[in-house]
């Protein structure tokens, strides 16, 4: 039970896109581990009984819509996934950080010459 969790785990990260950070799956595995039956598909009633529901990424491997994922439909669904995952550049690392750009100091504005400050008288 435990590798069967495992595969589908495995499954599910991969199609989901966290498997570039984890060892690549390979068909091989995922069918062995998940084709509870041994009948050479991957049921989603299997996929279900392994306690992983696929909901997200049935239809993905699942491409004739069958409600079974054959070795080529994993196979092919792995290698799209793969390719997509290569095809992503990583997330641009921000450059180092630096000393602020000095801007200049923010001059007062001057005062419009009908409203100048009035003038004192000097007294006699």
């Amino acid at each position: 039970m435990k590798k069967r969790i495992l595969g589908i785990s495995a499954l599910i990260s991969f199609a989901l896109g966290a498997a570039h950070a984890q060892a690549p799956v390979t068909a091989e595995f995922v069918m062995a581990n998940n084709d509870l039956n041994k009948d050479g598909v991957i049921s989603h009633d299997e996929a279900n009984k392994a306690g992983r529901q696929l909901a997200q990424t049935w239809a993905f491997f699942d491409t004739n819509q069958d409600e079974k994922v054959t070795m080529e439909e994993l196979k092919a669904g792995l290698a799209a996934r793969a390719q997509q995952t290569a095809a992503t550049p990583p997330a641009a690392t921000p450059p180092a950080a630096s000393t602020p750009a000095k801007t200049p100091a923010a001059t007062p504005p001057k005062p419009s010459p009908s409203k100048a400050p009035a003038t004192a008288t000097p007294a006699r």
